[in-house]
């Protein structure tokens, strides 16, 4: 079940993929820009990697030992790799990329050819390459010049066009759902159909050995063609089977395909319409692709990237694993340190101290269950189905297990007030008082329902429901008083600001209601809704930072409300598509869990540290930034021609220096100060003041 629910995850993220929004007052300051794996190419003894937005090459000419000699940021999923001499061609979700591979050591993106649908295969032929437009045919670049594709031509079909092969002048194109279909390209501007096979659907896989077309339907299995008498074709083979987004790939008479779920499969195709199945990978990640070069098999999934030893067949070694990031989902922020959690149910943690240069401290596979996790006090609180792990993650990058807790159903919400532990599962809200951290005392169990969303404000926990919101006082935890229940709103999230409580919703545009409502719950007795905006979105998750709210809308992007009055301003966007995921702020920085990676963006309304936010006509410009032993500040005519008094402030709001700046000076040392976020702070002999966030190495 949890792999068909992460490939519906995956699915529907692709579809929602792209926005024709612009960023509004925010931008992007650093990313990790790694994820899982999602396909493979090679030429010759290298081979290239598709990882989150990034390409990797390796070199593996010594199989036990493959050395990563180079990478390429692209800001793009590739879903296939073609190669040419010195051009390597990665087709993906934005279009097509052509890097200049002539220096393994250092990859050069010499175009991007943008595809309003996206590639999901590339094939090259007489200096041409033909790219699949997933939702409209078959397109046809000139690459004559590189740093220069021109589309020369498109042709336009009902398929979905999805993997993609070419045998002497043919193309054979495999369509999912609407079958497979084959265009002479003798004129290669102009393909010119041969056929269109719609009897066998769910078509994921296509491959050509000789005469003989290998096809892999979903639903039916391996099927063999003979294709010497075209357009005429003749089914000599039904291999019966269920594939699962199946791919094929074939180095010789040696054919290779993937099931999803299941690794790949080996078979001999020395009779070519009666194969021999020879040996079997097994891999329970999700299977992307398989290439086979020389008597070598190079294969990934989700999360890992295996070099395998086929020269054997019958026996497949493997020579060489690297660990691969996984999909990031749900972020949590605590001081410096990023907390990620993936539908694969792993863990990785960051140190953020730099946002432009984020350190993977540790990734742990927590093993299979619906993963929840919430960090706070210097304590990681993570799940697995019904059980609760509580960690010690006062060194992020060596997490240890103090205890563990065990719900009557699977965990979906924690939340932690001082000493009270909340552990919410599909019906009910549990209790627990960890003073004593190796030994959580339950206090009470509440019947809740389904609990979509809880936050804690004070000494009362807020939840959101199918049907509103309510919330229980905990002022004596032996004695928790429940509120009256909002009815008739749907709610995702809840964030909570003083006494003002933000409920984003899931309202569908046909649907006269709105996706942001505003309550004011100073008095448990007297819920008044404030305002309500926004109708007809779809707001997933939602967090405030300061005076600001940050709001979720699915495929969209995040939305930025100022929240220091009682009616929220729409005051800026940063436009990402995302799906299911929940976002962290803290500091003036949003950490948004993109799929393929995590975005770190700042809002460009504000600079913050230890809650000091800083209005735009207040902000000190500093450089550089970040800075190593000294930073330099400009002056305008406000502080020129005064003697200032400045104040460093560490990201947790403790004041570490203060001092006195002659008339003219725009200079300091930083000589003492440890790595980390800090505020400067400029104050004249007026009360005026300019303030700026620096990031000290």
């Amino acid at each position: 079940m949890k792999n068909i629910l992460l490939s519906l995850l995956f699915a529907i993220s692709i579809m929602l993929q792209g926005t024709s929004q612009n960023n509004q007052n925010t931008s992007l300051i650093g990313m990790w820009p790694y994820g899982p794996g999602n396909s493979v190419g090679s030429w010759d003894n290298y081979a290239m990697l598709s990882l989150g937005r990034t390409i990797q090459i390796y070199d593996y000419a010594a199989p036990q030992q493959p050395q990563l000699t180079g990478e390429l940021f692209l800001g793009d999923m590739i879903f296939a790799f073609a190669f040419d001499n010195d051009l390597a061609f990665a087709g993906g979700y934005k279009g097509l990329h052509i890097v200049d591979i002539a220096d393994v050591t250092n990859p050069v993106l010499l175009s991007f050819l943008p595809i309003e649908n996206y590639v999901k295969d590339v094939a090259l032929h007489n200096g041409y390459a033909y790219i699949t437009l997933y939702e409209s045919g078959i397109g046809v670049v000139d690459y004559s010049d590189p740093s220069n594709p021109v589309m020369v031509n498109s042709v336009e079909t009902d398929l979905h066009s999805s993997e993609m092969v070419i045998a002497g002048e043919i193309l054979w194109l495999a369509s999912g759902y609407d079958g497979f279909a084959a265009w002479d390209i003798t004129n290669p501007i102009i393909p010119e159909q041969l056929l269109n096979n719609d009897e066998h659907g769910n078509i994921t896989g296509i491959e050509v050995f000789g005469q003989y077309l290998y096809v892999l339907s979903g639903s039916e299995g391996l099927l063999i063609f003979d294709t010497s008498n075209l357009p005429e074709l003749n089914l000599t083979t039904i291999y019966p089977g269920y594939y699962f987004n199946g791919k094929l790939h074939r180095d010789g008479q040696l054919l290779a395909f993937t099931n999803l779920y299941s690794g790949f499969t080996l078979y001999d195709l020395a009779n070519p319409t009666l194969p021999d199945s020879l040996s079997t990978y097994s891999s329970a990640f999700p299977n992307r692709k398989v290439i086979l070069n020389n008597g070598k098999a190079l294969h990934c999934n989700f999360l890992e990237f295996n070099f395998l030893d086929v020269s054997t067949p019958q026996i497949i070694q493997q020579n060489a694993q690297f660990e691969l990031p996984d999909i990031a989902q749900y972020c949590e922020i605590m001081e410096n340190n990023l907390f990620v959690y993936t539908p694969n149910s792993s863990l990785m943690i960051f140190d953020v101290a730099d946002p432009q240069d984020p350190q993977k401290l540790l990734q742990n596979y927590k093993g299979d269950g619906f993963f929840a996790i919430h960090a706070i006090d210097d304590l990681l609180f993570y799940t697995r189905f019904s059980k609760l792990f509580i960690s010690d993650v006062s060194d992020p990058s060596n997490p240890v297990v103090l205890d563990s807790l065990n719900a009557t159903r699977t965990i979906t919400h924690i939340a932690k007030q001082q000493n009270i532990l909340f552990v919410a599962d599909y019906d009910t809200l549990q209790v627990f008082d960890i003073s004593n951290i190796h030994a959580p005392v339950r206090l009470k169990t509440l019947e809740t329902g389904r609990i979509q969303d809880m936050k804690i404000l004070g000494n009362r926990l807020y939840c959101t429901g199918h049907s509103g919101f309510y919330f229980f006082d905990f002022s004596d935890p032996q004695q928790i008083t429940r509120s009256e229940i909002v009815y008739n709103m749907a709610t995702n999230s809840i964030a909570i600001k003083d006494s003002m409580v933000y409920l984003m919703s899931k309202v569908y545009p046909y649907v006269a209601d709105y996706s942001l409502k505003v309550f004011n719950v100073n008095s448990p007795d007297n819920i008044q809704l404030i305002s309500q905006l926004m109708p007809g979105k779809d707001f997933e998750y939602g967090v405030v930072d300061g005076d600001y709210l940050y709001v979720q809308e699915v495929g969209v992007g995040v939305h930025v409300f100022d929240i220091e009055e009682a009616v929220p301003n729409l005051c800026g966007f940063y436009p990402v598509s995302i799906f299911s995921s929940r976002l962290a702020a803290q500091n003036g920085v949003l950490y948004v869990p993109s799929g393929w990676g995590v975005d770190f963006v700042t809002n460009d309304l504000l600079a913050s540290s230890g809650g000091i936010f800083i209005e735009q006509n207040r902000r000190l410009k500093m450089f550089p930034n970040p800075s190593g032993e000294r930073i330099y500040f400009e002056l305008d005519e406000t502080f020129k021609y005064e003697p200032l008094q400045y104040t460093i402030i560490q990201s947790n709001g403790t004041e570490v220096e203060q001092g006195h700046l002659l008339p003219g000076q725009h200079q300091l040392s930083l000589e003492g100060l440890s790595a980390g976020i800090y505020v400067l702070k400029l104050e004249g002999k007026s009360g005026a003041y300019k303030s700026g966030v620096f990031i000290k190495h």
